[in-house]
């Protein structure tokens, strides 16, 4: 499958960047920003501390107002190796920045999508609704209160589209690398884990000839070569951990989504219903009890429903369809 030709590509662009912006209005006209949840007393601090830094000429290594002192970039949510962070803070009011942050990487994820579905072979109105899926998405919309998790995840279709076409001999290793040092510095090392398993999958499934296995090697190194400051001070810091000596299974499955709950991906109520008003203690996430016995169940917002399963069926059935052509 040949690369989307460059017209194609402004077009594409200014689509995602259009309905990112139409989620956010007030964000780009100046009169509100996103500031829910952890935005507000995590993710915004971390990242107004660090702008701080940066404009000072100092790199933002060491928080001395947390605690008696905390590597604060060593525990990666900051984002502090990663690029466009800070240029966002440097152009921009840090709370300006971050919500800046969220619709571009929620029209970036669109793109990525859409890149993605071209690489399978996927028309121009097909890869439009793959990327309007991706970035509308469940898992991203809820997920904009996490906002490293959020960026991450924004790389992951660009990860998976690159490595695809490595596997096809269609080039890809510069965007692979990117995308495998975004994927480690963005801010969340689990979904950056995930999606890096998903593109070694896509790799696989391509069929890939020996020499692509050379190329994608190399990328990857790259890639993680970049990342390495963060890696590095990352894993020294999980050595002074409170899990560095090992956890019990049931802290370890904390927050983890039991595989029978997948089902939600089309049913979300099927093993019931909870509002958050409904519990008198919010924030327990014990792995054996995770759902349906006086919890939130924050797993399913990664649904996607039944029309864009039967459209994605249709559309690989069906190949000269609309919405497979």
């Amino acid at each position: 499958m040949k690369a989307p030709r460059l017209e194609r590509w402004p077009w594409a662009a200014g689509l995602f960047l259009a309905v990112a912006a139409a989620q956010a209005p007030d964000v780009l006209l100046g009169r509100g920003v996103f500031w829910s949840h952890d935005l507000r007393h995590h993710h915004h601090p971390w990242r107004h501390w660090a702008a701080s830094q940066i404009n000072l000429g100092q790199w933002p290594l060491w928080c001395p107002e947390i605690g008696a002192g905390f590597p604060l970039a060593a525990d990666g949510q900051t984002g502090v190796f990663y690029p466009p962070y800070a240029l966002l803070g440097l152009l921009f009011e840090s709370h300006t920045a971050l919500s800046l942050a969220v619709v571009l990487h929620t029209a970036w994820a669109g793109l990525g999508g859409w890149w993605l579905c071209r690489g399978l072979g996927r028309g121009g109105l097909a890869s439009a609704l793959g990327g309007l899926i991706v970035m509308l998405s469940g898992f991203l919309t809820a997920h904009v209160t996490y906002a490293g998790m959020h960026a991450v995840a924004a790389w992951a279709p660009w990860a998976l589209g690159a490595a695809w076409r490595l596997g096809r001999g269609e080039g890809g290793a510069l965007p692979f690398a990117v995308a495998v040092a975004a994927l480690c510095t963005a801010g969340h090392p689990q979904v950056g884990a995930i999606g890096l398993l998903g593109a070694l999958l896509l790799f696989l499934m391509s069929r890939p000839a020996l020499p692509a296995f050379a190329k994608a090697g190399l990328a990857a190194l790259v890639g993680l070569a970049a990342a390495a400051p963060q890696l590095a001070a990352s894993l020294e810091l999980a050595e002074l951990s409170a899990r560095a000596g090992g956890v019990d299974e049931a802290f370890a499955g904390i927050g983890s989504l039991p595989p029978q709950e997948l089902v939600n991906a089309v049913l979300p109520r099927f093993w019931g219903w909870e509002r958050p008003a409904d519990i008198p203690l919010t924030y327990v996430h014990k792995a054996a009890a995770y759902f349906g016995t006086g919890e939130t169940h924050w797993e399913d917002c990664f649904y996607l429903g039944f029309p864009a399963l039967a459209l994605a069926l249709w559309g690989r059935g069906g190949r000269c369809g609309p919405w497979g052509s």
